[in-house]
């Protein structure tokens, strides 16, 4: 009995922590739609200069900076607006936060992000906006809770790429 309790237990911690240690995968997080409609001049005249994750540990150890600038950089070249080298404007973003449940069947997360679109060369601030997004994940996603986690993470980062695309698009 108690040979099977310590297995038990060993099993479900196992899971556990793979999960708490498995980070958003950058494939995951990129909106490989073109969303972007605009007749603004912005096509492919963007270059991405900083991307920054909050210093909450926690926060950290689910989306890393490098993983989450790959993303949205190739979230902004399915939508053209990626420049092939250095751009006419520049796109600095900060991952604020992700609210997350503690627990659920369906886990609904929100990705909290800041942009800052400059002008390259005289660096006017077009756009300053914090942008957030959600997603949901649901049991038949995930059985496994923080597996179901991981997928509404990077749900909600994909999420608020189309939004920032879609605000790109409306600029003026």
């Amino acid at each position: 009995m108690k040979k099977s309790l310590a297995v038990c237990v060993l099993v479900i911690s196992s899971f556990y922590l793979q999960g708490c240690v498995s980070s958003a995968t950058t494939a995951n997080m990129i909106n490989s739609q073109n969303l972007y409609a605009g007749n603004n001049g912005l096509a492919k005249k963007i270059s991405v200069t900083t991307v920054e994750v909050d210093n909450t540990p926690l926060l950290a150890s689910q989306v890393g900076p490098s993983e989450l600038e790959s993303a949205l950089k190739a979230s902004l070249k399915a939508s053209n607006l990626l420049a092939p080298s250095q751009g006419v404007y520049v796109l600095n973003s900060k991952l604020l936060g992700l609210n997350q449940p503690a627990f659920g069947l369906d886990m609904t997360v929100t990705a909290h992000i800041k942009y800052e679109l400059k002008d390259a060369a005289s660096k006017v601030s077009l756009m300053d906006k914090i942008i957030s997004a959600s997603y949901t994940a649901t049991i038949s996603d995930a059985f496994v809770g923080v597996k179901r986690l991981k997928i509404a993470n990077e749900g909600a980062i994909r999420n608020n790429f189309a939004e920032l695309i879609k605000e790109l698009s409306e600029l003026r």
